[in-house]
């Protein structure tokens, strides 16, 4: 029984004196590095973390988070709600001191619809470290989503009082979500190779 005790004592010491030589040897490496070499390994660090994270959202995402944009993928907003659940923080837009959400409309007129409103919000997306990232997000009263009737070269456009305003608006609130979440998450665009995983 005793002999076991101090076995174990000894095995005790022998790895805390292994730590406080390792811990020893990684102070003395920090001291005689340059600043650029502690700039690289943390560069190198933060790039695997990025790295991490988006084989991390390959991995989540399907073909429903992505729409093809002429010869590129583009992430819609249940990408971006993905990315809310997997990373967590907070997204709000931005409000006034009456806590309406804060609004930019341009109106201007157009020959083929009569008038042309672009509605601007601001949002903000805080991380868990406690990062954030303000972005902007604009629709147009004319998007063919909404101002065109059918999807031939011989569509219609809709006049200004046949669009339904608040769904412009919603898109504009809808695309400051998704900025926000991409560019606080540190996603660009898709590889040629993410994209054939992904669709």
């Amino acid at each position: 029984m005793g002999g076991d005790l101090v076995r174990a004592t000894t095995m005790e010491l022998e790895i805390r004196h292994a730590e406080d030589a390792a811990r020893m040897r990684a102070i003395d490496q920090f001291a005689q590095a340059t600043v650029e070499e502690i700039m690289l390994a943390a560069a190198e660090k933060r790039l695997a973390v990025l790295e991490g994270r988006r084989q991390l959202v390959l991995k989540a995402f399907n073909e429903t988070d992505v729409n093809r944009m002429g010869e590129k993928l583009a992430k819609n907003k249940f990408a971006a709600e993905k990315l809310l659940e997997i990373f967590g923080g907070v997204f709000e837009l931005l409000k006034d001191p009456n806590g309406r959400p804060l609004v930019d409309v341009q109106v201007f007129k157009d020959a083929d619809v009569g008038e042309v409103r672009i509605y601007t919000y601001y949002g903000r997306y805080t991380r868990p470290d406690g990062k954030s990232v303000e972005q902007m997000g604009s629709f147009s009263s004319k998007d063919p989503f909404f101002a065109k009737v059918g999807k031939d070269e011989n569509a219609k456009w809709r006049q200004f009082d046949e669009i339904n305003l608040t769904d412009i608006m919603v898109a504009a609130q809808t695309e400051t979500f998704k900025k926000c979440l991409f560019r606080g998450c540190g996603l660009g665009d898709w590889t040629e190779a993410e994209g054939k995983e992904l669709l």
